[in-house]
């Protein structure tokens, strides 16, 4: 996919958009009166035309109410979200595969959360806690793959392919270990050991000067209580350590991931 941006945005005719969408003109103009389209109508005719983002969204509610048979009035919410300004989603989630070759997404309740995102990020979603949060209701999961490749083929694109190249990097990634001679260590060298192997779930940066370790800082994770306001949770943390940094991961306006930097000083005169 090498085309601008630009040339992807064209319109589509009523009888068009639901030829591509699969439904019928019937149903779009029973979707059309519900608000659950995006349609632009034409001040002189009147006639009802699709743009490409307005195309892509009636896309993902056909496929949404035929895989899990939910109401019209239901998709506004994901209409809405797709159609707010400056907001497109066609486009970002073409460039995701063409790019990347990674397989998209979209997770939603319709009613307050919309993510659509590569399935390497809903894995790091996963690890950071944000399905622990406790939540109401259900989620969709919608694959986007096949519907980013039937509008690129209705505007005359080749569809696009899934690469193995990202999983394979991100495996690899997660195989590297480090290995520590079983003598001839510094004492800041063991310290850092025991540091490694105190807790799992850290990550520590080192920093080094002149062959000798001076300096590291360990990444921890804390996960967020579902059942306690933001301010207690960052006050409680706060107050735990004398010093350091904390981050905090919000989706949504709710709390999911906080992480706490802890520096620790190292001799710089230890052999």
């Amino acid at each position: 996919m090498q085309r601008e941006a630009e040339s992807f945005d064209r319109e589509f005719t009523a009888k068009d958009a639901g030829e591509i969408a699969g439904i019928s003109y019937r149903q779009l103009s029973d979707w059309d009166a519900k608000g659950a389209t995006g349609s632009k109508r034409e001040s002189k005719s009147g006639w009802r035309r699709y743009g490409t983002r307005e195309l892509f969204a009636l896309m993902v509610c056909s496929g949404i109410r035929k895989r899990f048979g939910v109401p019209v009035d239901a998709l506004k919410y994901v209409t809405s979200f797709m159609l707010q300004e400056g907001a497109n989603h066609f486009e970002w989630a073409a460039s995701v595969i063409s790019k990347l070759g990674l397989a998209v997404y979209l997770l939603t309740d319709l009613s307050t959360t919309f993510i659509m995102e590569s399935d390497l990020e809903f894995e790091f979603l996963i690890r950071q806690g944000y399905f622990r949060v406790q939540r109401h209701g259900s989620f969709l999961l919608v694959h986007m793959n096949p519907i980013v490749n039937r509008l690129l083929i209705a505007l005359g694109e080749e569809p696009l392919e899934t690469s193995e190249e990202a999983y394979i990097a991100r495996r690899n990634a997660s195989r590297v270990t480090i290995q520590f001679p079983e003598n001839g260590l510094t004492s800041n060298e063991r310290d850092l050991v025991r540091l490694l192997r105190a807790k799992a779930d850290q990550r520590i940066t080192v920093t080094v000067k002149d062959g000798n370790i001076v300096h590291a800082a360990i990444d921890e994770q804390i996960q967020p209580d579902a059942d306690v306001d933001i301010d207690n949770q960052l006050a409680s943390v706060l107050e735990t350590q004398d010093f350091g940094t904390l981050t905090i991961n919000k989706k949504g306006g709710k709390l999911v991931s906080m992480n706490r930097r802890t520096p620790i000083k190292f001799d710089r005169s230890a052999k």
